[in-house]
């Protein structure tokens, strides 16, 4: 039986280690780009499907309204813990008993965030998640006299489920489905699914310049969403997978024979098992040398998504951002027709704010330049979707509004601290906890970026002073 352990799914050239970012994984030996890391059959794979066909939970999720991917996930996994499929048992004794994704977080601990908008995602979530753990868990007795919805075998506490939702977040993929709208399966949303992969999960985040592995997913039809079905093509790639390596010989290097094998016994294993060729994989992006971790970017996300969904933050993340919400003034008489050519351009509120998104043609750059249009400049609306400017003196009222509104968002920002006073407190971390120091690093980030905002506006003013005195003067 194919089973969900360290030893089956991991390249022999890679060890279990304790790494800067906690437990990770680090080559054993060198690693060269495109060598397979980790590969977990899909058989092995947690996806919403599966956890709707598994007894225990299915009774549960369909007493429920459509329930999403990763709350189905989390149902499984709350049952898995409790039945400890053989399959599965040495991953689930990887699982920590605690993970620091705010959804776990005190009141006192969400607190520290202050005014980040991380705090509000963080106290929205917390009581969403006690709503669908009522609505699994404690259904009305008409729904449980209709569905024959029975009390779950397994623990399933509130702070269970919070568990389980935080170990999906924290440690699962999402891959686009092979059509954008996954053939309409209920158990993907947004054109995404959601996979849960045993031991592919351990390998620790990095930013992108530092990555050293890449995820594939191999599937019929590329399409993940079909998963666990069977196609002799896909088993005849596998075989042919195993005979090119066959062709170049068992190497000489003991730890280059270990992993030769390894990709042997995991052909045989595919053959053995029906659609376990279907697989996830963590491939090597780039050479990894000896004791050097292997990571995977978790993705172009600002620090309250991942603070939400991870319980980390990085300092200085490229990817920070603030959502800013915008819409046309009460006293606009254009505002109805704004409102409609954004709404046909399919720009909607709120917007990324970001110093980058000033220099593009983003949706935030669109929607100044349209709610500050006169009838003359909105005439000609269609330029600012090309990323083109109305007017100079649009530009100039779009970066007075901005102004206004980012240094409104920075007052309430630092009305307990200043960015200084936190960086102070990252200096001296006496005191902080894990999770304090997440908080700060968070809403540090957020007051760097307003200021930086700030000081983009400023300079774009001064330059476009300096530039009206040099034509006058020089009139």
């Amino acid at each position: 039986m194919l089973t969900a352990s360290v030893d089956t799914l991991l390249s022999p050239l890679l060890s279990l280690a304790q790494t800067t970012h906690g437990n990770g994984v680090i080559a054993v030996a060198d690693i060269h780009p495109g060598d397979i890391l980790v590969r977990v059959p899909a058989s092995l794979c947690i996806t919403a499907r599966r956890a709707r066909r598994t007894p225990g939970v299915a009774h549960l999720l369909e007493a429920t309204h459509q329930v999403e991917a990763h709350v189905a996930i989390a149902v499984w996994l709350m049952h898995a813990v409790h039945v400890r499929p053989p399959s599965h048992v040495p991953w689930l004794d990887t699982l920590p008993e605690t993970f620091d994704c705010t959804l776990s977080w005190s009141a006192a601990e969400v607190a520290q965030l202050q005014a980040s908008p991380s705090r509000r995602r963080a106290e929205a979530i917390q009581q969403w998640a006690g709503e669908e753990w009522r609505r699994i868990f404690e259904p009305p007795p008409d729904v449980t006299s209709r569905t024959g919805w029975s009390t779950p075998a397994f623990k399933a506490s509130r702070a269970r489920f919070d568990w389980a939702l935080c170990a999906v977040w924290s440690r699962s993929f999402q891959y686009r489905c092979g059509t954008d709208d996954c053939d309409g399966d209920p158990n993907a949303s947004g054109g995404v699914w959601r996979v849960l992969s045993p031991v592919a999960d351990l390998l620790n985040h990095a930013a992108p310049a530092q990555s050293t592995a890449r995820l594939e997913i191999r599937a019929h039809d590329a399409m993940p969403e079909r998963w666990h079905s069977v196609d002799e093509a896909q088993r005849q790639f596998a075989q042919q997978l195993f005979k090119a390596r066959a062709e170049v010989g068992e190497p000489a290097d003991a730890m280059r024979r270990a992993e030769w094998r390894w990709r042997r016994e995991e052909v045989e294993a595919a053959e053995a098992a029906e659609g376990t060729e279907e697989a996830l994989l963590l491939l090597a992006s780039r050479p990894i040398a000896v004791g050097e971790a292997a990571e995977l970017d978790y993705g172009a996300r600002a620090n309250a998504e991942m603070l939400t969904t991870h319980g980390f933050a990085t300092l200085d993340n490229p990817h920070e951002e603030l959502p800013l919400a915008l819409a046309p003034s009460a006293d606009d008489e254009l505002g109805p027709i704004k409102s409609k050519i954004l709404a046909a351009g399919n720009i909607t509120s709120p917007f990324a704010l970001s110093v980058a998104a000033l220099s593009s043609d983003s949706d935030l750059l669109v929607a100044l330049r349209l709610l500050v249009a006169t009838p003359v400049e909105l005439k000609q609306y269609a330029g600012a979707f090309k990323g083109e400017r109305l007017s100079a003196r649009n530009e100039r009222r779009w970066r007075q509004m901005l102004t206004t509104r980012v240094t409104a968002m920075l007052e309430a920002a630092e009305a307990q601290t200043d960015a200084a006073h936190d960086e102070e407190l990252l200096r001296l971390q006496d005191g902080l906890s894990g999770r304090e120091r997440m908080a700060v690093v968070t809403r540090l980030g957020e007051k760097r970026l307003l200021r930086s905002i700030l000081a983009e506006l400023e300079r774009r003013r001064a330059e476009v002073t300096a530039s009206t005195s040099s034509n006058v003067g020089g009139g």
